[in-house]
């Protein structure tokens, strides 16, 4: 096993669970250590069938999908470390301390799982029975967890917030090429750029069938036309910067459009890709021209 230690939150999991149909990367993931919180395993649970009916009209393969993402979700049960563990080491008010000097107000997958990264940091077991503290990589798609985070792991010397991407050129970098070759590495990433696509696509057509069929009152709805159309163009340009302000506009306003907030909130990994510091397709696209690059023993 390699001496690399990885927090894994619930956006991750996901793409992963999506993009391997084969587990093929989930063999790898088990050649290094890697952590999820309880609260990320849940998300998880809750949300990885989700995409399913999204991208097939086949009934009998979505079946045989949701048996095989069954499977693969044991592995990752394993692999969660409860809350009642961290507070047994770390006291009883942890959590709400990590609030404070984080000043993340939240308590999602994101916070327990950046909660986990520095128990993890200063407390991880090792075979011998012993404890030691290591550098820790928290890999997670949501760009504002991310940012909100970024400062926190740096002032705590926890390690680096990462995304999938990075985790897929890890896993390529610590295999050698007859395990894992390029031609691998370029087919998961335009995998994880598919996924990442596919929502926004999807989420952009429902957009428009719901504003083309809007009734006169709607039209005259000054803000709510503003918000549709600005998200359209936003999606239409991959342009992710401040989309969160559409999002919290139709949650506010969800009973007087519960149709489009209903949109709106079952692509909500699509507002995770909002970031003021990276463009994560982009990025995608960028490894995958330096993947010839990528040096390996």
């Amino acid at each position: 096993m390699a001496e690399i230690t990885c927090v894994l939150d619930a956006c991750s999991i996901i793409n992963l669970i999506h993009i391997d149909e084969d587990d093929f990367l989930l063999k790898k993931l088990k050649g290094i250590d890697f952590y999820l919180c309880e609260e990320v395993f849940k998300e998880v649970e809750g949300n990885v069938f989700s995409k399913l009916g999204k991208a097939s009209d086949d009934g009998f393969s979505i079946k045989k999908r949701k048996y095989e993402i069954d499977e693969t979700l044991k592995f990752y049960r394993r692999c969660q470390v409860s809350n009642d563990r961290i507070t047994h080491e770390f006291k009883n008010d942890f959590f709400d301390h990590v609030n404070r000097i984080s000043g993340y107000k939240k308590k999602n997958g994101e916070f327990y799982s950046a909660c986990l990264a520095l128990f993890v940091s200063r407390f991880k077991p090792v075979q011998s029975g012993s404890i030691i503290t290591t550098k820790v990589f928290f890999h997670t798609d949501d760009a504002p967890a991310r940012d909100a985070f970024r400062n926190f792991f740096i002032n705590q010397q926890i390690g680096h917030i990462e995304d999938t991407a990075d985790l897929l050129v890890l896993l390529y970098r610590l295999e050698d090429s007859d395990t894992f070759n390029e031609k691998d590495l370029e087919r998961y990433l335009s995998s994880l750029f598919q996924e990442y696509a596919l929502e926004v696509t999807l989420l952009k057509r429902k957009l428009k069938a719901i504003r083309e069929g809007f009734s006169l009152a709607q039209r005259k709805k000054e803000d709510l036309v503003r918000n549709i159309q600005d998200l359209i163009y936003k999606l239409d340009n991959l342009d992710f910067k401040s989309i969160s302000i559409h999002y919290e506009y139709f949650k506010r306003n969800k009973k007087h459009h519960s149709n489009l907030w209903d949109v709106v909130n079952s692509y909500r990994s699509v507002f995770d890709l909002e970031s003021n510091t990276s463009d994560l397709l982009a990025k995608v696209k960028m490894l995958t021209k330096e993947i010839p690059n990528i040096y390996r023993l």
